[in-house]
C-alpha cells in the first residue's frame, strides 16, 4: 500500500509490466494487487476526465456519460475480461461501459480526421469499396489489420487483427536485459524488488526517449542510470558500473549488432548511446516485419468473435425481407418396429437443413468452409423444425451430441443431426396380413408461417429421401419411398410442411407357416368324425371339441398384437371360418346321433355282435330264456310282419341278413334321404319315433347317409372358400 500516494502517477502499461505475472485472486478467493492498481489507475483517470467534461459542459452528470475502454485487438478473452472486471472495480457501471479494440477506434477516428497530405484525400473522402490498412504500434502490443469502406460510410473488417506483445514493453524487457547483461541480472532482478520508485522512474525516462527517436539521425541517446542501480551492481559485481558498462562495450558490441540485426559489418563502430537506441529500435522493427499470418485456428476463432458480437439468434436471416427458403434432404439408416397394436413405427436418419444467413459471411484467406461442433449451433439462428406426426424422437448423444453445423463464407449454414424418430402409421388392417401399410412423416415450422419460412426439399422430390442398402426388416419388404411439397391451411395461417411416405409390403410367409397351415389341418382333422359309427359318440364329440379349442387358442394369440378394431381383418376372418366349419361337423354329429340313431329302447349293435359271435363259437350258452325280436321282413306286395317275441330255451338260433336285403335296405334309404333331412331339420319326433320303432336289432345303425354326404360338401365346400380367399385378398382387396 506504499506505493498508493503515487499511483496517479502510475500508467496502466506501467501497472500491467510490474504485476503481469500476478494471479488475480490467492487460494482463499481474495484479490490481489494486480487487479488493484488496474482499478485504482482507471479511477484516477475517470474522475480526472469527470471533472474536465464537468467544468465544460454545464449540467453534465456521471451518468451522461457512456465509458469506452480501448484494449489492444490481439488480447484473448482473459485479457479483456481482466480490463472489464477493473472498470468495474472503479465504480463504472456495466450498462455504462464498453470495450473497443484499438485499431477500430484509431479507425473510426481517422475517418473523421479531415487531413491532406500529399495530394492525398483523407480517410473521410475514401469511396465504398475502398480497403486500407491499420497499424498500430501502441506500448504493449502492436495491431495489424485490414479495415473496408462499406455504403454509407460505414467500416468493416475484412481481415483479423494480427501481431502480438511486440510494442513499447517489449523494448523495455530488451532494455532490461540488456542492463542485465552489462551489470548483472541479479543486481537488476534486485533493483526491481528494492528500488521500485527508481526503476519506475527509470522506465519513464527510457519511455520518453524512444518517442522522441528519429532513426533518420545520428546522435547520442543519453539514459540515466539511477544510483540505487550503481550501488547494487558494485555489491553483486565489486566494480563500478562505469567501469563494466566500459569493459562490455569494448569487447561485445560487434557480437551484439550481429545477435540483433543478423548483418555484421565489423567495420562499423557505435558509441555506447546510440547501440542502446538502435538496440530497442531494430528489436521492435524486426519482429513487426518477421511476423507470420495467423494460423487456420487462429483466424476461426477471431473470425468467430467477430461474427457474433452483435448477432441476435432471435431474429431469423433476412427479416422483413423475402420468405427464408430451409433446404431439406433425410438419409435414413435404419427403421426399428413397426407396431400394429400402437399404429406407429420407428426410424433413425441423418436429418439435413441448410440456408442463407447474411450475417455470418466471413473472409479468411484459403478458406471458404468452416466445420464446427454443436456448442456453436446454441449461439446462432436455427430453424424450429418439428414433426407434426412424431410422438417420442430424440436425438442421439453418445458419446457426444451427434451434430455439427458448417458455415461457408457467403452465409451458407448446413446442419445435420442424428435423430431416432418414432412417428404415427395410421393403417387400415382390412387385409391383414396381406396388407400394405404406408408411413408418412410430416415435417414443418412450428411457428414460422410462409411468408417467413419455406420448406423445400434439397434434390427435388422422390429422390431427397435416400435409403441406405443395407436396411432390411425381419417381417416387410420396402417397395417405396416417396415425398411431396405442400401448404396446409389453418385458423393460423399457412405452413410449409414437407412429407415422406414410405411403402412397406407384408411378408405372408410367417403367417402360413404359424397360422394358415394349422388352421386349416385342424380343420381338415375334424372331418374324421364323418367317418367314425355314430355309436361311438365320445370318440366324435371329443374330437370336435379339440379342433374347436385348438384353433380358438391359435387365433387368441394371434390377436394379442392387433388393436381391437371394430372391423374383421383378412385372418379373423379365415379363423372364424375354420371355427364354423368344425362347428358344423359338430352340429352335424349332433343330428346324425339324435335322428338317424334308431335302434329300439333295447338291444343294439352290442348285442348283435354277441350274436353272430354265438353260432360260430359251435354251442350256445346255456342261459335262461329271453325275448328276441326278430327281423322284420319286407314282402313284394309291400306287407310287412310285425316283430314277434318268442321263448325259446337255452338254445337261442339268429337269422343272418342277407346280401340282397342289405343292399335293397340302403337303395331305400337313399330315395329318401331328402324326406329324411327335411325332417331332421324340423326335428319331427313322431318320425324319429317311426324309426324308432322300425329299427333292426341283428343290423344295427348302419353308416349315415349324412356322414356321407358330408365327406364330399365339407371339403369341397373348404377348398372353394380357400380359393376364393386368396384370390380376393392377394389380387382384388
Amino acid at each position: 500500500m506504499v506505493l498508493l500516494p503515487k499511483i496517479q502517477n502510475v500508467t496502466v502499461e506501467e501497472a500491467h509490466l510490474y504485476y503481469k505475472d500476478t494471479a488475480l485472486e490467492d487460494e482463499c478467493g481474495r484479490e490481489l494487487p494486480a487487479l488493484t492498481v488496474f482499478s485504482l489507475s482507471i479511477r484516477f483517470m475517470k474522475d480526472d476526465l469527470s471533472k474536465i467534461s464537468g467544468s465544460r459542459v454545464d449540467g453534465l452528470k456521471e451518468d451522461h456519460i457512456h465509458w469506452v475502454l480501448t484494449v489492444p485487438a490481439v488480447w484473448n478473452d482473459s485479457a479483456k475480461q481482466f480490463m472489464r472486471l477493473a472498470a468495474e472495480k472503479a465504480e463504472i457501471s456495466a450498462d455504462k461501459l464498453s470495450l473497443a479494440l484499438e485499431p477500430e477506434a484509431a479507425s473510426v477516428y481517422c475517418r473523421h480526421l479531415h487531413v491532406q497530405k500529399d495530394g492525398e484525400s483523407s480517410l473521410s473522402t475514401l469511396k465504398a469499396g475502398k480497403t486500407y490498412l491499420v497499424l498500430d504500434a501502441g506500448g504493449g502490443t502492436i495491431d495489424i489489420t485490414i479495415h473496408q469502406v462499406c455504403a454509407g460510410g460505414n467500416l468493416k473488417e475484412i481481415h483479423r487483427a494480427s501481431g502480438g506483445d511486440w510494442g513499447g514493453t517489449m523494448v523495455d524487457e530488451a532494455f532490461m536485459d540488456f542492463l542485465g547483461m552489462i551489470t548483472d541480472k541479479k543486481a537488476v532482478q534486485r533493483f526491481k524488488d528494492e528500488s521500485m520508485e527508481d526503476y519506475i522512474e527509470l522506465l519513464r525516462d527510457f519511455e520518453i526517449k524512444k518517442r522522441a527517436l528519429d532513426n533518420t539521425k545520428e546522435g547520442k541517446v543519453t539514459i540515466k542510470i539511477p544510483v540505487s542501480l550503481s550501488d547494487l551492481a558494485k555489491d553483486v559485481t565489486g566494480m563500478l558500473l562505469q567501469d563494466t558498462l566500459q569493459k562490455h562495450v569494448m569487447e561485445n558490441r560487434h557480437e551484439i549488432i550481429c545477435e540483433v540485426t543478423g548483418n555484421c559489418n565489423r567495420g562499423t563502430t557505435f558509441s555506447t548511446n546510440t547501440m542502446v537506441g538502435f538496440l530497442f529500435l531494430i528489436l521492435s522493427l524486426e519482429k513487426c516485419v518477421l511476423c507470420e499470418w495467423p494460423t487456420y485456428s487462429d483466424n476461426t476463432t477471431e473470425v468467430l468473435d467477430k461474427l457474433l458480437t452483435n448477432y441476435r439468434k432471435e431474429i431469423r436471416p433476412g427479416l422483413g425481407g423475402k420468405p427464408l427458403v430451409i433446404e431439406t434432404d433425410l438419409m435414413i439408416r435404419s427403421i426399428g418396429q413397426i407396431s400394429e397394436s400402437n399404429m406407429d413405427y420407428s426410424f433413425q436418419c441423418y436429418f439435413r437443413q441448410r440456408w442463407t444467413d447474411e450475417r455470418l459471411k466471413f473472409m479468411i484467406h484459403n478458406i471458404t468452409e468452416v466445420t464446427l461442433n454443436n456448442l456453436f449451433l446454441s449461439l446462432i439462428w436455427k430453424p424450429n423444425t418439428h414433426f407434426l406426426n412424431g410422438q417420442k424422437s430424440h436425438q442421439h448423444n453418445i458419446p457426444t451430441p451427434n451434430l455439427f453445423v458448417r458455415i461457408r463464407n457467403d452465409g451458407r449454414v448446413y446442419m445435420s443431426r442424428r435423430l431416432t424418430v418414432k412417428a404415427a402409421c395410421p393403417m387400415r388392417l382390412g387385409p391383414y396380413p396381406m396388407d400394405k401399410p404406408v408411413c408418412p412423416l410430416v415435417l414443418g415450422s412450428y411457428g414460422y408461417t410462409t411468408d417467413d419460412v419455406l420448406y423445400m426439399w434439397k434434390y427435388g422430390n422422390n429422390v431427397s429421401v435416400e435409403l441406405m442398402k443395407d436396411v432390411h426388416l425381419a417381417q416387410f419388404d420396402i417397395i417405396d419411398v416417396t415425398t411431396s411439397n405442400n401448404t396446409e391451411t389453418t385458423p393460423f395461417g399457412e405452413f410449409s410442411i414437407l412429407k415422406v411416405y414410405i411403402y412397406f409390403e407384408r411378408r405372408i410367409g410367417f403367417f402360413i407357416l404359424q397360422i394358415y397351415l394349422p388352421c386349416s389341418m385342424i380343420t381338415c382333422l375334424s372331418w374324421v368324425s364323418f367317418w367314425i359309427n355314430r355309436d361311438a359318440a365320445p370318440a366324435r364329440v371329443l374330437l370336435g371339441v379339440t379342433t374347436i379349442l385348438a384353433t380358438a387358442g391359435i387365433g387368441m394369440t394371434v390377436r394379442e398384437g392387433l388393436p381391437r378394431v371394430s372391423y374383421a381383418t383378412a385372418l379373423d376372418t379365415y379363423l372364424n371360418v375354420c371355427i364354423v366349419y368344425e362347428m358344423a361337423a359338430m352340429i352335424e354329429y349332433a343330428a346324425v346321433n339324435y335322428f338317424t340313431k334308431v335302434l329300439p329302447l333295447e338291444g343294439g349293435a352290442d348285442s348283435d355282435d354277441e350274436a353272430e359271435a354265438g353260432p360260430q363259437a359251435g354251442t350256445p350258452p346255456d342261459t335262461k330264456e329271453q325275448g328276441v325280436l326278430h327281423r322284420t321282413e319286407s314282402h313284394d306286395n309291400g306287407s310287412t310282419e310285425k316283430p314277434t317275441i318268442s321263448t325259446q330255451s337255452a338254445k337261442t338260433s339268429f337269422k343272418l341278413r342277407t346280401v340282397d336285403s342289405c343292399r335293397k335296405n340302403r337303395r331305400r334309404r337313399r330315395t329318401r334321404f331328402g324326406t329324411m333331412l327335411l325332417y331332421c331339420l324340423t326335428g319331427d319326433l313322431k318320425f324319429r319315433s317311426a324309426l324308432r320303432g322300425k329299427g333292426n336289432a341283428q343290423a344295427g345303425n348302419a353308416v349315415s347317409d349324412i356322414d356321407v354326404w358330408c365327406r364330399y360338401v365339407f371339403p369341397g365346400t373348404f377348398l372353394f372358400f380357400n380359393i376364393s380367399y386368396w384370390i380376393a385378398y392377394l389380387f382384388i382387396f
